[in-house]
């Protein structure tokens, strides 16, 4: 058959799927593999050379790839066979974010309606963006934790007239009788419909990488002694409203069951710390704080990690702890390390703006 052909790759998350199909929107072949994750590098290259027997390379025109978020070995082959492909064709490529093939996927099986794509990134964060009912972008792809993640749809979406769609949706809080469209793979057939109507300029084929790279700085993370008392005093100001003085740290550190763990990345100064008090079989965390350029980088969560572990190995079966009701990032870090609210204390925080509720958190160890 002659004429200008396009081509749809999907390899964002394991399994390869791969549309050829005509300008005028008839698919010529479409071919799926189920293949696990890690094996797109060998699987795509075959199923392509099969979709175009009868074909000539050449007619190819266009290319439409998805670009995550997803897989990053299954992104990264992904776009290298299309960028290879685009070199011996000269085929323009089109890069899709799997949060919009996921919108344009419920929506085109559910009719119109607003929707929220949500992937389960872990970690207790997902990657979310959502879509209005003619799928312009309301907000811009990112990666949350899971509460600011549904605050975000709430304030975006109508709840009563929209769709959820991904992995992640059934982790959101607060869309009790909101319908979700389950989605097992991206469907490369209405990939490639939205490639031949795609204006190439609103879609650069480059990755969608939300998630930071995992390759990091050694933590370091050390027991903390009366002498680090200036250095928590320091690390605490900038966070804390009703500071501690440098006094009061001296006091902490020199009592029993006191453990106070310091944090950094590589060699740079500390740049976070957990103060904790075990007692009785119980554990209380005291304080706790993470410098502003230190945040997501893991070092709060490996300060907690090894705090319950500390506490532990004191004797405590279990630890609890006060966070701001307000405070979401903090609340999605402690719930997905296990903690769940079992109180509430009113207007335990006194801030310039008034009181605030304090949640208390508990968590079996």
């Amino acid at each position: 058959m002659s004429g200008p052909l396009i081509l749809a790759i999907d390899t964002s998350f394991g399994p390869v799927g791969v549309t050829l199909s005509t300008w005028d929107m008839r698919t010529q072949g479409r071919i799926e593999d189920d293949n696990p994750a890690g094996t797109q590098a060998e699987t795509l290259p075959p199923l392509v050379e099969k979709l175009f027997e009868g074909y000539d390379f050449k007619q190819l025109t266009r290319i439409a790839v998805t670009v995550g978020p997803g897989a990053f070995t299954g992104v990264r082959v992904g776009l290298a066979f299309a960028k290879g492909i685009k070199l011996a064709t000269g085929a323009e490529i089109l890069g899709f974010t799997t949060l919009e093939c996921m919108a344009a996927q419920a929506s085109h099986n559910k009719g119109c309606s607003t929707v929220g794509a949500v992937i389960d990134a872990k970690r207790g964060e997902v990657y979310v963006q959502a879509f209005s009912h003619i799928l312009e972008p309301l907000s811009g792809p990112a990666l949350l934790p899971v509460a600011e993640a549904s605050a975000m749809l709430r304030r975006t979406l109508k709840p009563k007239k929209m769709l959820l769609t991904g992995s992640g949706a059934s982790l959101l809080d607060g869309f009790e009788g909101v319908e979700i469209v389950e989605i097992e793979r991206i469907d490369t057939e209405l990939l490639a419909r939205r490639g031949i109507l795609a204006d190439p300029a609103r879609y650069p084929a480059v990755p969608a990488y939300l998630r930071e790279p995992d390759a990091r700085l050694p933590m370091r993370i050390r027991r903390a002694s009366v002498a680090d008392a200036a250095t928590l005093a320091a690390l605490h100001a900038p966070v804390f409203s009703d500071a501690w003085p440098e006094t009061s740290f001296s006091s902490l550190l020199e009592r029993e069951g006191v453990v106070t763990l310091l944090g950094a990345r590589g060699e740079s100064a500390p740049a976070g710390f957990i103060l904790v008090r075990a007692a009785a079989g119980e554990a209380e965390v005291l304080t706790f704080c993470v410098a502003d350029a230190a945040r997501r980088s893991g070092l709060g969560r490996a300060l907690l990690q090894r705090a319950c572990a500390e506490a532990a190995r004191l004797g405590a079966r279990e630890m609890f702890l006060e966070v701001a009701e307000a405070n979401v990032p903090a609340r999605s870090l402690y719930g997905a390390e296990g903690f769940a609210v079992v109180g509430r204390r009113a207007a335990y925080y006194h801030q310039e703006a008034g009181s605030a509720d304090a949640l208390v958190m508990r968590k079996a160890l």
